[in-house]
């Protein structure tokens, strides 16, 4: 089985923190939309004609490219790669995008909506340089649930602040909306961000790492204690509602990737799309090379196994690390993981080997030192 990701490089406006690929204007719209179609046909044995049971759209906003467009696109995708029955569709949209109308239309495209809340306090979305309000993002929700969305993620910050107060308050809108799916990601200074030149000016600070821990442990242990599994370093869900794509993705399965900036996995070759609209679209056009792409070496390949499967709350199978680069790799690495195993900041069972929930703050430092 595999997914196709389709990166839409528009948004509205560029949020502070933001350094995804993206662009605040609508210009190129009809010639991106053209170009990914183009691509998804000129690339359609990428995945030697394997099973499709996830499609997602990023960016950006994918929602700015209207009904007709993102119905374009999934029609070219169902006229030409094979999908499983019900193929888990995800789109990401923005709160103040999700009218009653539009949500109408958008149910009948995708089955999962993933929303950009970020924070239920007014003044933090300012900071973060949102364009909507909290009264917009709970009408949005509102909407969705009233055209027949059951399967949503929204997407909260925290760390915006030294201020407990507004993560609580946000959580606990999130709980009384129950959505079947949450992620929470700390602020964090990207370089070439308006975020970072506020911080490089001084105009802004950044919330203590204090903070940022009693923050976390806060969203951690309420969500828990309210049915939420936490199943990945930054994502929770109810049960059996796990985003499918990005499980792939931590899971080494193979994917496309088409659009601008956009990445593509198989047989341990990376592939990315230029970062640029103008350029993508013009050698697409012209039938000219329109990414990079290299080869995993085996050390890669090994590196990649253990970041992305300590990222999950399953862990790392030995026995795939055994199988994939033999017994006498699988012990040196077990050998680096005793003291992780002593201090409690991971455990084994049943052969899988995880960092503790306690210590996935840290999970970076533990990840870097057994690669």
């Amino acid at each position: 089985m595999s997914g196709i990701y389709i990166h839409i490089p528009f948004c509205r406006q560029k949020c502070y923190y933001c350094n995804f690929f993206s662009v605040n204007n609508l210009n190129q719209k009809k010639a991106v939309e053209d170009a990914i179609i183009t691509e998804l046909i000129q690339r359609k044995d990428f995945l030697n004609n394997s099973q499709i049971e996830t499609i997602y759209f990023g960016g950006g906003t994918p929602t700015l490219m209207g009904i007709e467009s993102l119905q374009h696109i999934v029609d070219v995708i169902h006229q030409h790669y094979c999908l499983s029955d019900r193929p888990e569709i995800t789109i990401e949209s923005n709160p103040d995008d999700l009218t009653l109308p539009f949500s109408k239309e958008l149910q009948k495209l995708c089955n999962r909506l993933s929303i950009g809340i970020q924070s239920f306090n007014d003044e933090e979305l300012k900071s973060l340089g949102r364009l909507h309000d909290v009264e917009t993002a709970k009408n949005a929700i509102d909407n969705v649930r009233l055209v027949g969305f059951d399967n949503i993620s929204l997407d909260l910050i925290y760390g915006i602040n030294n201020c407990l107060d507004g993560v609580q308050k946000s959580v606990e809108t999130v709980l009384a909306f129950r959505p079947e799916h949450l992620s929470a990601y700390s602020l964090t200074c990207e370089p070439n961000t308006i975020l970072d030149r506020l911080v490089a000016q001084k105009k802004r600070t950044l919330a203590s790492d204090e903070a940022v821990v009693e923050q976390y442990q806060y969203i951690t242990e309420t969500l828990k204690n309210n049915g939420y599994l936490h199943y990945e370093i930054s994502n929770f869900s109810l049960p059996n509602h796990e985003s499918k794509h990005n499980c792939n993705y931590w899971n080494g399965t193979p994917y496309l990737g088409v659009g601008p900036a956009a990445h593509s996995f198989i047989n341990n070759k990376r592939r990315w799309n230029t970062a640029s609209i103008a350029e993508y679209v013009k050698d697409v056009q012209d039938g000219e090379r329109f990414f990079e792409q290299e080869q995993l070496t085996e050390l890669m390949q090994f590196e990649e196994m253990v970041m992305l499967r300590l990222r999950t709350s399953k862990g790392l199978d030995i026995s795939d690390l055994k199988v994939k680069f033999g017994e006498s790799t699988a012990q040196k690495w077990l050998m680096k993981v005793k003291k992780y195993l002593v201090s409690g900041e991971m455990i084994e069972q049943n052969g899988f080997y995880r960092i503790t929930e306690q210590a996935f703050l840290i999970s970076d430092a533990i990840i870097a030192d057994l690669v």
